[in-house]
């Protein structure tokens, strides 16, 4: 990452800000779209029509008109925060110059393809992606062309955690792995091993009234999103009569 480079942030709430940490203020809301799909194409040129049929749909009658208006405005809002020559467009395709941003979303991506395996080498370097993940890809924008990667997204950043998890466990760090786990659990408060993995950890650091509340959690959860009940493996866990 360069010194005052321009960020884009992705996971959570999608925000574009500027060298100066000034963030965007977007003439209209496809205006911001239209850079928030160029981002998720990561820089590849998208050819025009496919543009528009993401962005407007059905909309025939309109698209091509607002387009060019959509277009105007998203280079005037670049070039009020000093990013000239942004968006680019070759034979009816357009893209944005990727590699003028910090993507929070790309900087995970390249972290997790070269991280095979945690141990003490890069556990620093993985807390600091997981850091990056501060909800769910676009989640503050109801984007349907962001279903498929937020749900991949989502399934790496478990992965993630997972890993971490076992790491932390392995070296007996179990506050570690409570924070870690709790964090997780505010962003995916629906996934059962994630509560089955706290309430382990708060055992392993001999934390028994911890882990009963966590079971409580995981009940009301199990019970408000699956109408089901825990199973009995993490009962026997905490001695609970089945």
């Amino acid at each position: 990452m360069l010194v005052n480079q321009a960020k884009i942030r992705c996971f959570g709430h999608f925000v574009l800000l500027a060298p100066s940490g000034e963030p965007v203020k977007w003439r209209t809301s496809k205006a911001e779209e239209l850079m928030a799909y160029l981002v998720h194409h990561r820089g590849e040129a998208v050819d025009r029509s496919r543009i528009m049929d993401a962005l407007w749909g059905n909309d025939a009658a309109k698209t091509s008109a607002y387009f060019n208006t959509t277009t105007h405005y998203l280079r005037n809002s670049l070039l009020h925060i000093g990013l000239a020559d942004i968006l680019q467009h070759n034979k009816g395709k357009y893209y944005i110059r990727a590699e003028a941003f910090d993507i929070d979303s790309l900087s995970f991506e390249d972290w997790l393809h070269s991280c095979k395996t945690i141990d003490s080498s890069n556990i620093a370097g993985c807390e600091n992606m997981a850091k990056l993940y501060v909800g769910g890809y676009f989640m503050s924008k109801d984007y349907s062309w962001t279903e498929q990667r937020r749900a991949l997204f989502e399934n790496k950043y478990l992965e993630l955690v997972i890993g971490m998890n076992h790491y932390y466990v392995r070296e007996a760090n179990y506050s570690a792995s409570v924070k870690l786990l709790k964090k997780a659990l505010k962003f995916i408060p629906w996934n059962e091993a994630l509560h089955v993995l706290l309430i382990q950890a708060h055992l392993n650091g001999y934390d028994r009234l911890a882990a009963l509340k966590q079971y409580d959690a995981l009940k009301r959860m199990l019970r408000r999103e699956y109408h089901e009940k825990p199973g009995d493996e993490i009962k026997r866990m905490l001695h609970i009569m089945i």
